[in-house]
């Protein structure tokens, strides 16, 4: 019960801070920074934390992913950031699968070429689109 009011207090902390134009540095931050530092210390001094209603967040900024709740898109770095990937994301999603590309094709910085490197790429390639299914299987976690 504990750890869970301290995930709630610090999913606030992020929404004020969001919602703010003096981010981490608004009232209602530092409230809920005493109430997490409180509840983390919980084990040591059994003092129990109660987040206020004014506290609770009515919407979340949609980088944080809750769908069951209202959201909005933020407009500080982390909502650009978030939907500029998740844009990134969805292109590459629904991109051909089908689709394969000869050595020619692929794209690479070529003051990184070097003689021989070439009966590489492909190799090179592959290796970079495992890494990239992995990462992403790692972000859908």
């Amino acid at each position: 019960m504990v750890n869970e009011s301290l995930g709630a207090i610090c999913n606030a902390h992020v929404v004020h801070a969001d919602l703010s134009e003096y981010g981490a540095l608004d009232e209602k931050c530092i409230k809920l920074a005493e109430l997490a530092a409180t509840a983390v210390d919980f084990p040591k001094t059994g003092k129990i934390v109660n987040m206020q209603a004014e506290l609770k967040p009515k919407t979340y900024p949609d980088f944080m992913g809750k769908e069951e709740f209202q959201s909005y898109n933020s407009r500080k770095i982390l909502g650009k950031l978030y939907r500029k990937i998740k844009d990134a994301y969805d292109k590459d999603h629904d991109a051909s699968p089908e689709h394969t590309f000869a050595s020619d094709d692929i794209i690479y910085d070529q003051d990184l070429k070097v003689t021989g490197s070439t009966s590489f790429i492909a190799d090179a390639w592959n290796c970079k689109c495992l890494y990239d299914g992995q990462l992403i299987g790692l972000l859908g976690q």
